[in-house]
């Protein structure tokens, strides 16, 4: 019976060991998501893994299919293990997080120096500085009035990166 297990990649290497376990036959599984980043100050959308370094591959406990090729794979650095216990995970996770729809998973990455517009309240359409976050739905945003830079605390909703 076939179980899932976590495959280890070398550094930004994912989509390579993919590939690669794929063309040797067997059934891997790499979830994406796409992340909102700003380059040159334009903002793209790029795919991302949800998890880093990590691919989900498809074994037969019983060796039906060798194990052994995987480690010499192109972009594999090892099977995750614990001792010498492969931890299996449940195929109701698996389908989980793989139904995922990446088009709906984008994420605004917000670094500190990142100029922002507020949105809302009285200081509405004015740009600020992204500090720092505090806390899960709040941020640290630092505007410049009268010729003084105040800090302010804003709601993640009052503020969006300045276009």
């Amino acid at each position: 019976m076939k179980q899932w297990y976590l495959i280890y990649t070398k550094p930004r290497k994912e989509q390579i060991a993919l590939q690669n376990l794929i063309a040797q036959g067997y059934e891997a599984q790499l979830p994406m998501f796409k992340l909102e980043k700003i380059v040159r100050n334009k903002k793209s959308l790029e795919e991302e893994p949800l998890f880093p370094r990590y691919l989900f591959i498809k074994l037969d406990e019983q060796a039906s299919q060798s194990w052994s090729p995987i480690r010499s794979t192109i972009g594999v650095s090892h099977i995750v293990k614990f001792g010498n216990l492969y931890p299996r995970i449940p195929e109701v996770v698996v389908k989980s997080i793989l139904s995922i729809d990446s088009d709906d998973t984008i994420v605004e990455s917000i670094i500190s120096g990142d100029l922002v517009t507020i949105n809302k309240g009285p200081f509405k359409e004015v740009e600020a500085l992204f500090s720092h976050f505090d806390g899960d739905e709040r941020a640290i945003l630092l505007l410049n009035i009268l010729e003084k830079t105040v800090k302010g605390k804003f709601n993640l909703s009052e503020f969006s990166l300045a276009k």
